[in-house]
């Protein structure tokens, strides 16, 4: 199976839910995601973007200021965008709904508490990653999106974020193991708390929590759901890092067949810039190993380094346009080969 060299796929893909991108950072996710979110938005019914990344570019990138609750984006009519600071967020209204002396749901409030205080303690580690995807489960929940495109933060925490599967196992386990052993554990922190609440309740509570959780790991593994695009540059460090994301998106079962190579320099065999002709000669050598490792199972885009930053609407949709056309790159118009 020859695999075209674009997104054509993705945008293409009417039954995709989430459609994640991740990276080295700087090597573009944000203008990639984008992108991509902007040229999903013009075939689905309803899209969000959002950033998780604790460097939010969304701002900058659609010269527009977003928060922690989704808005429209101005230019459309169906597209949202949020940046995400969940960790800290979240965590404030979980606390803050256990301060509430007037709360209507004291056993929400307490399992709120519950969470709130193994969040910082480190009771169990993802246990806050649990909580923010669990917001963004609320707010997908709420706005009906038909897609949504997620930002990621750099590699390293990418990957953490893909062990929720085994964070969920184990929480799962934990609350299990604990449930009908735990007074001595539960009684004194519940008495932190200050609600007067059953602890049944509190377990209730918490597997209910879970359930959208749970139901996002199965969706996680469905191909025809989720997917994962990978963004790297044709730099060693870069490409590096994306061996290492694939091989773990491969080991969770997570679908991953489109990779954009992005940044890479168009430059003439005929150029007269020895420095454009050298830093090009050094991306060909990543660009061939990436074609080596990817090119016979991956759709593995190569994108243009652009004259100018990729900011406000229509370039992202330039952009966007550009990740669903194979582009010829000048070097690629002749058959002469760099040694």
């Amino acid at each position: 199976m020859e695999y075209e060299r674009s997104l054509k796929n993705i945008f293409q893909q009417k039954t995709l839910k989430w459609v994640f991108v991740g990276g080295k950072g700087g090597v573009g996710k944000t203008s990639c995601s984008s992108s991509i979110a902007v040229r999903l938005a013009s075939v689905r019914s309803s899209v969000l973007l959002v950033s998780t990344d604790p460097a939010h570019n969304l701002c900058d990138a659609f010269k527009q200021k977003f928060g922690n609750d989704p808005i429209l984006i101005k230019g459309f009519t169906n597209l949202f965008g949020m940046e995400s600071s969940a960790n800290e967020a979240y965590l404030s209204q979980l606390k803050g709904s256990t301060m509430k002396e007037d709360s209507d749901s004291p056993i929400g409030g307490a399992v709120a508490g519950a969470l709130s205080f193994m969040i910082e303690q480190g009771a169990i580690p993802g246990l806050d990653e649990l909580v923010s995807f669990g917001k963004l489960l609320e707010i997908a929940k709420d706005l009906e999106t038909d897609c949504i495109v997620v930002d990621l933060p750099p590699t390293g925490h990418a990957l953490r974020f893909l062990s929720l599967p085994d964070t969920c196992l184990q929480l799962m386990t934990f609350i299990s193991s604990i449930k009908d052993k735990s007074s001595a554990f539960l009684t004194p922190l519940l008495s932190i708390i200050g609600k007067d609440v059953s602890i049944d309740s509190v377990f209730e509570k918490i597997e209910d929590f879970l359930v959208p959780v749970r139901n996002m790991v199965t969706e996680m593994k469905n191909p025809d759901i989720c997917t994962f695009i990978c963004v790297c540059i044709p730099e060693y460090l870069s490409v590096y890092e994306t061996e290492r994301l694939v091989q773990e998106l491969l080991k969770r079962g997570i679908d991953t067949h489109n990779i954009i190579l992005n940044q890479v320099l168009d430059v003439s065999p005929m150029s007269s810039c020895e420095s454009c002709i050298a830093r090009h000669r050094m991306q060909r050598k990543y660009i061939r190993r990436a074609e080596m490792l990817y090119g016979d199972d991956f759709h593995l885009t190569l994108m243009p380094l652009q004259k100018e930053e990729i900011r406000g609407v229509k370039l992202l949709k330039q952009f966007g346009d550009l990740l669903e056309t194979k582009h010829i790159f000048s070097w690629e118009k002749t058959k002469e080969e760099e040694e």
